[in-house]
């Protein structure tokens, strides 16, 4: 009899104490008054903290297999515009998602099932878990419709079965984000040309600005590349008809040389068009681009991207010169004759400019170049594209 009491006395000596643990849950609304179609929208930051309540036990986990969101609205928000429900970590990447067009207002979001793994909530108090609940509306939505994210209830977390000891608290005022209103404001920015010389001034730019959204676009901010100087707006269209026409005028606000900010009386619903001129670098820059912000009376949106990159470097590259006829008589008639053989960086459509100096021969005596006839020099193409022959008549 002494030694079974002996051998409950060590069982309760040594076996494991259970605390109470607690997972808390809260919520944080992070979108705006507006919301843009066709963009994923951060819509709720989710914060997990798993702790266990003396503050001493061992750390322990609890595995969760989906999150059940649910999209209300107020304005005849249609649930089948909404093309997917995402879940993001701490890191930016989407992590669960659901695509699936839905007839009712829930979305259940799985990371896998428990077996698998699902997702795991630490019990680590500085390192809390956080998960954003992002959405992304079709661009079919109805412009003023208005939808918000919400996680009802704990039943809306699908959780191991949890041990007794642990208790699950999410705070519902913290579990629902404020209406937003759907707008539905896109555009396309692209430039020409897309391939420029090194060391040009003045070179003509064109920006075109294509609405393809549903709401027209009053004002916009372009960021040019810093290898662009001495920035200057020629002229500036709005569907056809210059901005400082019909009752409309144009703002040029450029605070830096390389940011364009245009604000218009009247919006665009179809297309803007920025010519300017600007200096390029001396320096290669194989990839620069030019991004544009829109604007109407209620929202920015960032431009779509669509060939607007521009590169810069030396188009033409003389790789030899050869001089085939070196003599030449002082009669108005003989010529000396060059054949340059150019390289090209860029498939571009132009023109040859050959600029001539005076010529200087090895005993410092000066040719002074004829500047009064236009008929002193002329360039013809072999038959391959590639050699240029240019020639001279000698005055």
């Amino acid at each position: 009899m002494k030694k079974i009491s002996f051998l409950l006395l060590f069982l309760l000596v040594v076996a494991p104490v259970f605390a109470d643990a607690n997972l808390t849950i809260n919520g944080t609304g992070i979108p705006g008054d507006f919301i843009n179609t066709r963009h994923r929208t951060p819509m709720l930051n989710l914060t997990f903290n798993l702790s266990e309540s003396l503050g001493t036990g061992p750390s322990f986990a609890v595995k969760m297999s989906y999150i059940n969101v649910t999209i209300n609205s107020t304005s005849g928000m249609n649930i089948s515009n909404i093309t997917a429900i995402e879940i993001i970590n701490a890191s930016g990447n989407v992590i669960a998602a659901n695509t699936t067009l839905k007839t009712d207002d829930t979305f259940f979001v799985y990371f896998g099932s428990l077996s698998d793994g699902a997702f795991v909530i630490n019990s680590n108090n500085t390192n809390r878990t956080n998960l954003i609940i992002s959405i992304n509306v079709s661009g079919s939505a109805h412009v003023g419709n208005n939808t918000r994210v919400n996680v009802t209830s704990n039943a809306s977390f699908g959780f191991a079965v949890i041990d007794s000891g642990i208790n699950v608290t999410l705070n519902t005022n913290q579990s629902a984000t404020n209406l937003s209103t759907i707008v539905n404001l896109h555009a396309n920015v692209s430039v020409t040309p897309r391939y420029v010389d090194t060391l040009v001034l003045n070179q003509t730019f064109l920006i075109v600005i294509n609405v393809t959204g549903s709401d027209s676009v009053q004002n916009l901010t372009v960021t040019l590349p810093s290898d662009f100087t001495n920035v200057t707006i020629v002229n500036v269209k709005r569907d056809g008809d210059s901005v400082t026409s019909g009752g409309s005028t144009l703002t040029d606000n450029r605070t830096t040389n390389n940011v364009i900010n245009i604000t218009m009386n009247a919006p665009a619903t179809s297309y803007i068009i920025i010519n300017f001129t600007a200096n390029t670098t001396s320096t290669t820059a194989s990839n620069t681009t030019i991004n544009a912000t829109i604007r109407n009376v209620r929202f920015n949106a960032s431009a779509d991207e669509n060939n607007n990159g521009v590169k810069i470097s030396p188009i033409i590259i003389i790789d030899r010169i050869i001089g085939s006829k070196l003599t030449a008589l002082p009669n108005g008639t003989d010529y000396w004759e060059f054949n340059f053989t150019l390289n090209f960086s860029a498939n571009v459509s132009g023109g040859f400019m050959f600029r001539m100096l005076d010529w200087t021969d090895n005993a410092s005596r000066t040719i002074n170049v004829n500047t009064s006839s236009a008929s002193n020099a002329e360039v013809r193409l072999d038959a391959d594209g590639i050699h240029t022959t240019y020639r001279h008549i000698f005055p």
